[in-house]
């Protein structure tokens, strides 16, 4: 009784992400339904280290941008002063 009510557990947290990433409406005969259903946590997985990854290169995108823009302005600053 206790593996199928995990069983129904991890079925409905792949409907739930179903709804969430794909569609709110189940069409039994496709493989995206049964996929989300089946193997929701590779799609978490990989959805979740993307967004990691996203949140990394924008924030050494900024970092670099300004490093450089510190650069810039120092440069002026010296430059004005002689």
């Amino acid at each position: 009784m206790n593996g199928l009510k995990r069983f129904a557990i991890y079925l409905g947290i792949g409907a739930m992400c179903h709804a969430l990433f794909y569609s709110a409406t189940f069409d039994w005969n496709s493989a995206w339904t049964w996929g989300w259903l089946l193997a929701w946590p590779v799609a978490l997985f990989v959805w979740f280290w993307s967004v990691v990854l996203i949140v990394i290169a924008i924030s050494a995108v900024t970092g670099i941008a300004l490093v450089f823009w510190t650069a810039l302005n120092d440069r002026s600053r010296k430059g004005a002063k002689s």
